[in-house]
């Protein structure tokens, strides 16, 4: 039988693989979500001593997002459309890379899947850190993850843009031109009662509205006001499908990350 399981580590990066011939593959491409870098800013890290937090973390997935919760390790999922106290470590590697002052982010317990791995993503991500002594501090963030077609038009459009406005604007059109190649349906920006055609369009969709910025006009991301409003997109939220009501506390990582 073919079988493959997909891996996620502490750095976010995710792989799957495909199932030998015969079996039914069980292949999942998983990613990790770490809010290390919010929770433990720089100059707060010191070398070979090991820093805790339990922030409150959630992911926030919409129609046409393409993210599901992982089939291996529930426990470990992330929690989706809810946030939850989830367990976020800094600490010394393991051995002699640990005393040379190698360190790691632990553990990978806020996992995520992709429902197709050769489409782009896209999610809201959320954690708030509130430890004691400390002043409370909440990091919202929109994920997009890009893929095939997709990274390609991205990278032209960055290589060629310097404000956030133009970017977005930018890469709508351009994400919009990959969606037609690939024979998907055509999604006008300014139309928020339809989902975008693909993942990549409706993540980019959903950061202009964030931002205030359309073709049209809106407030644009450089705070020039504009004529025009930008639209809302489809802010429809797939089902809950990992609420954890409880503290994710997971396993360090042995390894560098």
């Amino acid at each position: 039988k073919g079988k493959h399981k997909g891996k996620g580590n502490g750095n976010g990066n995710g792989n799957g693989g495909g199932g030998g011939g015969g079996g039914v593959a069980t292949q999942q491409t998983v990613l990790n979500l770490s809010h290390h870098a919010y929770c433990f800013p720089t100059g707060t890290v010191e070398p070979c001593k090991r820093r805790d937090a339990d922030p409150y973390v959630g992911a926030f997935t919409f129609e046409g997002s393409n993210v599901v919760a992982p089939h291996k390790r529930p426990v470990h999922r992330v929690a989706m459309q809810t946030m939850v106290q989830t367990r976020t470590a800094v600490h010394p590697q393991k051995g002699a890379a640990g005393r040379m002052g190698g360190m790691c982010c632990s553990p990978d317990n806020a996992r995520f899947a992709l429902a197709d791995p050769s489409q782009s993503a896209f999610l809201w991500s959320v954690a708030r850190c509130c430890e004691k002594g400390e002043t409370p501090r909440t990091c919202v963030s929109l994920q997009i993850l890009l893929a095939g077609a997709d990274v390609e038009a991205a990278r032209a459009v960055v290589m060629a843009t310097e404000t956030p406005g133009d970017l977005l604007r930018g890469l709508q059109s351009a994400l919009e031109i990959t969606a037609w190649d690939a024979g998907a349906p055509a999604a006008a920006a300014t139309v928020a009662s339809e989902a975008p055609a693909t993942p990549a369009l409706a993540g980019v969709q959903h950061a202009t509205w964030a931002l205030g910025v359309s073709g049209a006009g809106g407030l644009d991301a450089g705070g020039d006001e504009e004529q025009g409003a930008s639209s809302a997109p489809n802010w429809s939220k797939t089902e809950t499908a990992a609420e954890k009501p409880h503290l994710n506390k997971g396993k360090d990582n042995s390894g560098g990350g």
